[in-house]
């Protein structure tokens, strides 16, 4: 038996419209653990990062430019044998709007010497709830 058109529909539009970087994330701990952290930007691999400098030229010529494909070039750089970790920081800031955390995930890498750089994403969390704000993305970095 066939299903009805009208279901069948709904449940293709529903699966198409599914944007993850469009539903709210939130971390599970609160304070959030550094897997919480690194599991959040993961979630939001959706979002975009056009118009802040380090995002939108960093990595691969890509459009749209979002923070998954920005995490994955970053990943990319990692080299056997060279400088290869994952930073991750929470700081407790105090908004207009309320407590935040800032987390910082930084990704060192290069030989330890001239050719070392470290780029990564900052991004907010709310601390009452652990909502990610996820216009709050930028990607700081040292070339």
């Amino acid at each position: 038996m066939r299903p009805p058109l009208l279901a069948l529909a709904f449940l293709v539009a529903g699966c198409a419209s599914a944007d993850p970087a469009a539903s709210e994330i939130r971390v599970r701990h609160l304070p959030p653990t550094r897997a919480d952290l690194i599991e959040a930007a993961i979630r939001m691999h959706g979002e975009p990062l056009e118009g802040h400098f380090w995002c939108d030229g960093l990595v691969e010529d890509t459009k749209p430019r979002t923070l998954g494909r920005y995490l994955a070039g970053l990943i990319s750089w990692q080299e056997p044998g060279g400088v290869n970790v994952v930073d991750v920081d929470l700081i407790p800031r105090e908004a207009p709007v309320g407590k935040l955390w800032q987390a910082t995930i930084m990704f060192p890498t290069g030989d330890g010497g001239e050719a070392y750089v470290n780029y990564g994403v900052m991004f907010m969390i709310r601390q009452s709830d652990g909502l990610v704000l996820a216009s709050s993305f930028v990607c700081p970095g040292t070339p």
